[in-house]
């Protein structure tokens, strides 16, 4: 094991806006744990082949999972993740997985249901310290 860390974010619902209605319509889906555990290896798988395409071996690497209450809150320290990524001089793999289930959100629409920063050092933690630090533990 390493001092490295994976984050993952996850709400605890998602929002769908309906905007084809006379009035939009905005409906709230709470995350089960198996939907949760779902997004969860759709974005591990992600980042792993993000890590293999860029030739990284494969280490054990504990992962943190940290909430936010709604798809608004995750769009938010999605952003600011992906600015302290962007702003950094070595690239830290950041990924987001966009759900498509027509059965359960009722829209093809793509669905923003995790994000996942990741592996990153304690020096590079301290960076996202401002976007992580307040999230409580899933």
């Amino acid at each position: 094991m390493t001092d490295e860390r994976i984050y993952v974010i996850v709400p605890q619902t998602v929002q769908v806006v309906y905007p084809y209605q006379p009035v939009p319509v905005v409906e709230s889906f709470p995350m089960c744990h198996g939907r949760l555990i779902a997004q969860g290896v759709h974005i591990g798988r992600m980042l792993g082949y993000w890590l293999a395409a860029h030739e990284i071996d494969y280490k054990e690497i504990t992962t943190i999972v940290l909430a936010v209450r709604n798809s608004k809150e995750l769009a938010k320290v999605s952003k600011e993740i992906q600015a302290v990524v962007n702003s950094l001089p070595f690239t830290v793999p950041y990924e987001e997985f966009y759900d498509t289930n027509l059965e359960f959100y009722g829209t093809e629409n793509r669905v923003h249901t995790i994000s996942a920063v990741g592996p990153i050092t304690p020096e590079v933690r301290e960076f996202l310290e401002n976007s992580l630090g307040h999230l409580e533990l899933y």
